[in-house]
């Protein structure tokens, strides 16, 4: 076994499928932010192994929050890890980045809003 994938980027790819499958169920100008992200390894990822897939899926559609979960896997469909976390749903967001605003101005003034 040679070098292996750095968790980080594991943990990335992780939040990028999570977000990937969570934006498919945003209404129009919404955007979503993580809120928390939780990684699990369960086997190291050799540089050489392959293709690495995620398969990420919506567990809950709230109407402020989304939580999703993935599992990453070597091209042999051996499960390297396992992530979920939650996603704050922002309304009009996608108009406030229009606008020049920061994501974490556009955030910070909506989590007063309950959720």
């Amino acid at each position: 076994m040679g070098p292996f994938v750095h968790g980080g980027v594991l943990a990335w790819a992780c939040a990028s499928a999570m977000g990937g499958a969570i934006s498919s169920t945003l209404g129009a100008g919404e955007i979503a932010a993580t809120i928390d992200l939780e990684v699990r390894f369960l086997r190291p990822a050799p540089i050489d192994s392959g293709m690495i897939t995620g398969i990420a899926e919506v567990q809950h559609s709230g109407r402020r929050l989304h939580v999703a979960s993935v599992t990453l896997e070597d091209e042999r469909r051996r499960t390297i890890a396992i992530g979920s976390g939650p996603m704050l749903v922002v309304p009009g967001g996608i108009r406030e980045l229009m606008r020049s605003k920061l994501p974490d101005e556009i955030v910070g003034a909506d989590a007063t809003d309950p959720l």
